[in-house]
């Protein structure tokens, strides 16, 4: 009977728990003074959400879309950045016979049309090649940081791996002026460092 009681207290929800009567929210499952259950079906819920991530709060909110952020700059950005690795002599003059049979003008005279600047073939394929390696490292330290993200541990090695990646992209568009530009750099610096304060701001999430 006395249990009967203390359930329809419980589920009518007065808003103190009656147990110890602390002050509660309206939506609260444990009391935070005593620790009693004031939901058990609530609270059963957030126990098997809890236990399916293997003890792990699960993701939500601004570290959920940082994560999604890195799993997909680390998988785009090491793909095309392989590409322009393999980016050769052969594939140049291929590129520059195209633009000259569609528009009557080489790769060079674009660039100069443009930009008012010349690019030799060699300083191109240098700066692709420039991207190339910076993009694969910049994508290689993004993946282990979400890698850090998904196990929820070394946090401040997510963050630092994070922020990494970053400054490496930059300074690999620094080093293709032409080709990138600074501008696309501090783009894409700015935007790793927002991705990174959300890994920073999401400490609760990890375990250590």
């Amino acid at each position: 009977m006395e249990q009967y009681v203390y359930l329809c207290m419980v589920d009518e929800n007065y808003g103190f728990c009656p147990h110890c009567g602390e002050n509660l929210k309206s939506d609260a499952v444990y009391c935070p003074a005593c620790g009693t259950v004031l939901k058990q079906e609530a609270a059963q819920q957030q126990y098997h959400s809890y236990a399916n991530y293997g003890g792990k709060t699960p993701m939500s909110g601004a570290f959920l879309v940082a994560f999604v952020m890195l799993v997909l700059y680390a998988v785009l950005e090491l793909f095309s950045s392989a590409s322009l690795l393999t980016f050769n002599s052969e594939m140049y003059d291929t590129l520059d016979q195209i633009l000259l049979e569609s528009s009557g003008m080489t790769l060079s005279e674009i660039f100069y049309d443009s930009l008012g600047v010349t690019v030799t073939k060699e300083q191109f394929l240098n700066e692709m090649f420039v991207l190339g390696l910076t993009g694969v490292v910049s994508a290689i330290l993004a993946g282990i940081s979400a890698f850090l993200c998904f196990k929820r541990k070394g946090h401040k090695y997510a963050v630092a791996l994070c922020v990494l990646s970053a400054v490496v992209y930059f300074i690999g568009c620094c080093l293709a002026p032409v080709t990138s530009g600074a501008m696309s750099g501090i783009f894409s610096l700015l935007i790793g460092l927002l991705v990174a304060y959300l890994i920073y701001s999401s400490k609760r999430f990890f375990t250590d």
